[in-house]
């Protein structure tokens, strides 16, 4: 019984990949840049993408009032290396006593890069994790001036996956990114 818990998890798992990876695709060449030269139109293809398996560990800020922020270990997509900070309730002095929780995230390029770097990414829930999240495509471009893209709220199905996600000890995540050829 325990193998087929495992395996019935494991198969859900690369469904869910293979589905989130055709939403990327899809969306991806969908929200391409388009030029138009004379009467012929060309998009601007894909030119690479990776999967990244992260996790997000829970930090408290070394302020009187401790805030709780979530962070991840270094990890190399692209040959880049990057860092995922996620916030509650973007900082609030007591985010318990609200009703309403929210977690953003933020994508941080470690790297140093001399030329931009345009990137497509989505976030989707990490193995062994029951977490409900909508897929969304966000679009940056990383240079050597702007390094951190803006905090974006985790599209979570109901109010109450945010609940779900800080009861947890750690956040997995799966990470889809993908570089725009310019």
């Amino acid at each position: 019984m325990p193998f087929l818990k495992v395996f019935y998890s494991f198969i859900n798992a690369i469904a869910c990949s293979l589905k989130c990876f055709v939403a990327v695709i899809l969306n991806a060449v969908y929200h391409m840049s388009m030029y138009n030269h004379g009467s012929c139109l060309m998009l601007t293809p894909v030119y690479c993408g990776c999967v990244a398996d992260i996790q997000l560990r829970p930090y408290r800020t070394d302020e009187f009032i401790t805030r709780l922020y979530y962070e991840s270990p270094r990890f190399t997509v692209l040959n880049q290396t990057w860092v995922v900070k996620a916030r509650i309730n973007n900082n609030d002095r007591e985010p318990n006593l609200t009703v309403h929780r929210q977690i953003s995230y933020q994508i941080i390029l470690k790297s140093k890069v001399n030329t931009s770097i345009d990137m497509n990414f989505l976030v989707m829930k990490g193995p062994y994790d029951d977490v409900k999240l909508e897929a969304a495509v966000k679009r940056f471009q990383f240079s050597s001036d702007s390094l951190e893209t803006d905090y974006y709220e985790f599209p979570l199905v109901t109010a109450a996956e945010c609940n779900k996600l800080l009861a947890a000890r750690n956040i997995n995540l799966r990470i889809f990114m993908f570089q725009v050829q310019k």
